[in-house]
């Protein structure tokens, strides 16, 4: 499979930041996106104890899985034409004759 672009964000939590700047930030990215085929990578999770006791920045992988369960994101994705797709209907759609 062909990615267009690759996007990310630092992994640990910037100082200072919170859901709503992350929030913003993310909705920076997604309004910039260009044409084409781009992968997002996060790390979404639930808040649970286990995750709490593993990685000091569970609190930016929680922010991760709210992201695209945020109205203001689904919003932003109608708004933009974005649409989300797993990489199973990727490869279909490549695979597709044209």
């Amino acid at each position: 499979m062909i990615l267009d672009y690759l996007l990310g964000l630092p992994f640990h939590m910037e100082e200072g930041e919170t859901y709503e700047s992350f929030r913003g930030t993310v909705m920076r990215l997604l309004r910039a996106l260009k044409p084409g085929v781009s992968e997002f990578i996060l790390h979404p999770a639930l808040p649970a104890e286990e995750l709490k006791a593993i990685n000091p920045h569970w609190q930016k992988r929680e922010w991760e899985f709210r992201l695209f369960r945020d109205p203001e994101i689904k919003g932003l994705l109608a708004a933009e034409g974005i649409r989300l797709i797993g990489w199973s209907e990727l490869q279909r759609l490549q695979r597709a004759p044209r």
